[in-house]
C-alpha cells in the first residue's frame, strides 16, 4: 500500500481576524452568564428574549457585565455571524453602515 502524505499549511490571518486578542472580562464567568439567562429571560417582554437586539445586550454588557461600548458590539456581531444570513442581507447592512454620517446614526442603525 503506498501511504500519502499529505501537507498543510494554514493562513493565520482568518484566525486573527475571527479571535479577540484581548483576554475575556472578569465578569464572563458561568455565575454571571446564568444571570445574565435569567435576566433575559424574565424581561422578554421588553425585547430580550428569544431574540436579544442591541439595545438590550448593550444595557446587559456595559451596565451589568462592564464590558466597553465597542467590544460589547464585537461580541454581538461575532453571536449574530453564526447564524445564516443571505449575501443580499449582509450586503444591505454594510452598505447602511457605511452609509451613516455619525456615530448617533450609526447607534440607531444598530437599534433597528
Amino acid at each position: 500500500m503506498d501511504h500519502c502524505r499529505v501537507q498543510l499549511w494554514a493562513k493565520s490571518d482568518p484566525f486573527l481576524v475571527g479571535t479577540l486578542l484581548l483576554p475575556p472580562p472578569a465578569k464572563f464567568s458561568v455565575h454571571y452568564l446564568r444571570k445574565m439567562a435569567l435576566y433575559v429571560r424574565s424581561n422578554a417582554s421588553e425585547g430580550c428574549y428569544p431574540r436579544l437586539y442591541w439595545r438590550k445586550w448593550r444595557h446587559i454588557a456595559c451596565g451589568k457585565l462592564q464590558i466597553k461600548d465597542d467590544l460589547a458590539w464585537i461580541y454581538f456581531e461575532v453571536f449574530h455571524s453564526f447564524f445564516e444570513r443571505s449575501a443580499a442581507e449582509s450586503l444591505e447592512w454594510a452598505e447602511a453602515a457605511s452609509s451613516c454620517s455619525s456615530s448617533e446614526e450609526y447607534e440607531a442603525l444598530k437599534n433597528k
